[in-house]
């Protein structure tokens, strides 16, 4: 006897809300909408119930129906899934994406004695404050380090024997970046014996210079020292004259390729200004980074939160979407320290720890608690969009603005 089954291919994910359907596909990134009615809705509850393997057996009578016949036309172009028949009883089988994790947070809480003794290997990038030290008094100083990985002013300053200690343990971590930071980062006591010990961790790293305390010679003297060291200039419009700029860009050009030119903007008139030096000096390596001055929401809104072409250019792989569900790929791994020896998993969020503290404690804290690593998009606005799991992870950047979204407009969708 024929029998007649309806499935999802396995890297298909669906999604619901009050209205419609997402069918994401994670091989080819297709998006397709479908809005609910009466003849669908039974047929996709039934391949969404796990024990159906994303597979369904259809009714006789219903091959001639012009809805069913439209959803497997959209299912089927779509790469989503299709009808198959079968010649006996059995059930086909697919595997529906599904995430599951070997050490869930819940079992490491519950069980005072569990302790993952491979811990520290989630930790991917570190960002020390060297010194707080710096003379230059930039209007919004202390709002940079919330949204950006930006030197700041404070009166503490790292000992040459933390940094030592420091040092030493960041050796055997599995880094796979390294940030360092000011305060005026340049002009630190014994600048070079700092530099000859941080030489010795090979990891890619990053020195974070302002441009108004760019000295060549002590750049020149890092980039020769090691060569998995990189310069980032940030750089912020304000006071700044193009050919002054120009000039600047110049000194550095020799070393174009491991200097990072961070454009930092907050206005329209700032980003034509930094279009305008790129158009300039084509060379050169670049990002454009946006920030918020609690004065320029307008602008943050329509250039930087995402719109409808942004989420329909979204690819996403099956592993990112997991990923999505319960943890921050913005965040996940990274670890600030500093120049006072107060440890932080993100600076917006509360002290996670001290320098002298077992940072495998520390760790294991950031992990259990409801920290940024684990901050996913859910709210009452994100919980009942279909975009959830597609969207971009949850940034400082709506942390400072007191936002719940990164998108223009919460919800719009386009049926297929």
């Amino acid at each position: 006897m024929k029998n007649k089954w309806i499935y999802i291919e396995p890297t298909v994910f669906i999604w619901q809300d009050s209205t419609h359907y997402l069918f994401y596909n994670a091989i080819n990134s297709k998006k397709v909408f479908i809005p609910h009615n009466n003849t669908i809705n039974p047929i996709v509850q039934s391949l969404c119930i796990e024990k159906n393997s994303y597979c369904t057996k259809l009714d006789d009578d219903i091959s001639n129906n012009k809805e069913f016949e439209e959803f497997i036309d959209i299912l089927s172009s779509n790469r989503l899934g299709n009808i198959i028949t079968c010649y006996d009883s059995k059930r086909p089988v697919n595997i529906p994406p599904k995430l599951i994790l070997d050490k869930p947070v819940e079992n490491i809480k519950t069980n005072g004695e569990y302790f993952d003794p491979k811990i520290l290997d989630d930790i991917n990038e570190l960002i020390i404050q060297l010194s707080g030290n710096c003379n230059i008094n930039c209007k919004n100083c202390s709002e940079f380090k919330l949204q950006l990985i930006h030197c700041s002013q404070s009166e503490h300053t790292m000992s040459n024997e933390k940094i030592e200690q420091l040092i030493k343990q960041v050796k055997h971590l599995n880094l796979k970046k390294l940030n360092i930071i000011g305060g005026d980062l340049l002009s630190m006591k014994k600048f070079e014996s700092i530099i000859d010990l941080l030489s010795s961790v090979c990891v890619k790293k990053i020195f974070n210079v302002h441009y108004h305390q760019l000295k060549l010679d002590k750049i020149q003297y890092l980039l020769n020292k090691d060569e998995t060291s990189l310069v980032r200039i940030c750089v912020h419009f304000d006071g700044i004259e193009q050919n002054q700029l120009l000039r600047q860009i110049e000194k550095v050009g020799k070393y174009n390729a491991r200097v990072l030119w961070s454009f930092i903007v907050s206005s329209e008139n700032e980003l034509e200004f930094c279009y305008s030096i790129l158009n300039k000096c084509k060379s050169i390596q670049h990002e454009i980074k946006p920030f918020y001055n609690k004065n320029n929401e307008e602008f943050i809104r329509e250039f930087v939160f995402v719109n409808q072409e942004d989420i329909d250019a979204i690819n996403l792989n099956k592993r990112e979407i997991f990923a999505n569900q319960v943890l921050n790929r913005n965040y996940f791994g990274k670890i600030t320290i500093l120049a006072n020896g107060k440890i932080f998993d993100n600076i917006n969020f509360k002290v996670a720890g001290n320098i002298d503290d077992c940072l495998e404690d520390v760790i294991h804290k950031i992990i259990t608690e409801g920290r940024s690593w684990r901050w996913i998009r859910s709210n009452d606005i994100c919980d009942n969009c279909l975009y959830k799991l597609i969207c971009p992870p949850p940034s400082n950047l709506e942390l400072v603005m007191k936002s719940k979204v990164i998108c223009q407009t919460p919800k719009s969708y386009k049926s297929a």
